[in-house]
């Protein structure tokens, strides 16, 4: 096991994700994320169910996105 992420089925359906005020906790996986928002830079967390993202919108904001198991926890804008 690489990663201890919980993910979508192929073929399961995903949550619309046009941009970041989208995004809401427990409602996205690390994969809906990389369909958006394209290149992202991972970091692994402090334990290994932990995990960040960081990423930048069209528009060049740039944000960090945690999760836990794979699932969203928070996204924070970091300029």
């Amino acid at each position: 096991m690489l990663h201890e992420w919980l993910v979508r089925d192929d073929g399961a359906a995903a949550p619309e994700l046009t941009g970041v005020e989208d995004l809401r906790p427990w409602g996205c996986v690390v994969g809906d994320l990389e369909r958006c928002f394209g290149a992202m830079r991972h970091h692994p967390g402090e334990v290994p169910s932990r995990w960040r993202v960081e990423f930048a919108t069209s528009d060049g904001e740039s944000y960090v996105a945690l999760f836990v198991w794979g699932l969203l926890q928070q996204v924070v804008s970091v300029g």
